[in-house]
């Protein structure tokens, strides 16, 4: 997942997250601000080498030090979402918005985690909230498009897809994941033109593609 730098097909599709924060905090005094501070860059650190649990421990002697840190509570979001820890990650997420209500990569990273529990509605209610806040977040519309398919709403999927692909043209999962509604549509003709884009854009999603194309793996494949 690529969030808006992590990222969700019919069981593949990709959803898009926006990237951790890698620096900000909240005004706090300049000691326990510079502490909190060196524990959010230890938690970028351990993120960066895929030692998760200690960067949830590092965000959150962070956030004990600043309780205002939003960027902190966004990484310590993200990360739980890694993890799996879907309820945490949430909590962490609705932190960050409270702190920080205009940040529409927040938005975009909750909906991606409602996606993963089956929250469908709230994941659409997520997305639509990032793209009031950043209309030309494509990693939004991208999630948007995630979540209407879930709910088998393909006509609003497709022009979901759409969307992220006329803001990002080289958007690699957006157009994988509408070639996955046009198949399970059965218009293969649409979706062999996805193909081809995909093979200028990404060499590996193209290859899943085909063999999602021609070995009828298209019920088993989960957005990107």
């Amino acid at each position: 997942m690529k969030r808006t730098r992590i990222i969700w097909l019919v069981s593949i599709l990709f959803a898009t997250a926006t990237a951790p924060t890698w620096a900000q905090g909240g005004p706090l005094k300049q000691q326990e601000s510079k502490d909190a501070m060196t524990y959010f860059r230890l938690g970028v650190k351990h993120f960066k080498a895929n030692r998760y649990v200690e960067a949830v421990e590092a965000y959150k002697q962070a956030i004990r030090l600043n309780p205002e840190f939003a960027a902190a509570y966004h990484n310590l979001g993200y990360v739980y979402d890694e993890l799996g820890r879907y309820k945490e990650a949430l909590e962490s997420y609705k932190h960050a918005v409270q702190l920080t209500p205009n940040d529409a990569g927040m938005y975009s990273n909750m909906a991606v985690t409602y996606r993963k529990m089956g929250r469908y509605r709230e994941a659409v209610a997520a997305c639509k909230h990032a793209i009031s806040l950043k209309p030309d977040l494509a990693e939004a519309h991208n999630n948007l498009g995630v979540a209407y398919y879930k709910m088998r709403r393909s006509r609003e999927a497709i022009e979901s897809y759409k969307q992220a692909i006329s803001l990002k043209p080289d958007y690699a999962e957006a157009y994988f994941n509408l070639g996955v509604v046009f198949l399970a549509a059965k218009n293969k003709v649409a979706a062999l033109e996805q193909h081809t884009m995909l093979k200028t854009l990404n060499q590996q999603l193209a290859g899943e593609f085909f063999n999602v194309i021609y070995k009828d793996k298209v019920l088993s494949v989960v957005p990107k």
